[in-house]
């Protein structure tokens, strides 16, 4: 090899050694610096499915309820990654239901609740011609909480888009 070229392919080499020792070695090695929980996981496996017990049933509206499951423990914590989804499943009078449900995290910094005018003011901009709101849920909470709430607070239709 040339004299020339091979400094600069030692130094080369010498970075991606020494970058992929930093990431080995560095505090929360391999698993991105993300905090591990001191609390066994619930959720271990997205293929197994968990047999997890019915605590509380509230009925919210004739359409709507609300469950609250059972850990295998009280110091297990769910373990799903903020804003993922497990799927439920259950015989509702012989026949098998299934419906995906995204709970509440631990780490979840935001209003907890329906949503309402107070929610929506504390946390999206005001109403104005160049602000878009985009919204992704379940149809009847679009339709019944999301629209109603943003068109009594002066966003307009046009600058609303759902999914």
């Amino acid at each position: 090899m040339d004299q020339v070229l091979t400094v600069p392919v030692l130094i080369g080499i010498s970075i991606v050694v020494i970058t992929v020792l930093f990431l080995l070695l560095k505090p929360g090695g391999s698993n991105g610096g993300r905090k591990q929980s001191k609390f066994p996981k619930t959720l271990q496996d997205p293929n197994v499915k968990y047999p997890l017990p019915l605590i509380e049933k509230e009925e919210i509206t004739h359409d709507t309820k609300k469950f609250r499951f059972g850990l295998p423990s009280s110091s297990h914590v769910l373990g799903l990654p903020l804003g993922q989804h497990v799927y439920l499943s259950a015989k509702v009078n012989g026949n098998l239901v299934i419906r995906a449900y995204t709970p509440p995290s631990e780490g979840w910094k935001y209003s907890k609740g329906f949503v309402d005018a107070d929610m929506i003011k504390d946390h999206l901009p005001p109403p104005a011609s160049d602000v878009l709101i985009v919204m992704c849920g379940p149809p009847p909470m679009i339709q019944y909480a999301c629209l109603p709430n943003l068109d009594k607070l002066g966003y307009k239709i046009e600058n609303t888009f759902a999914y």
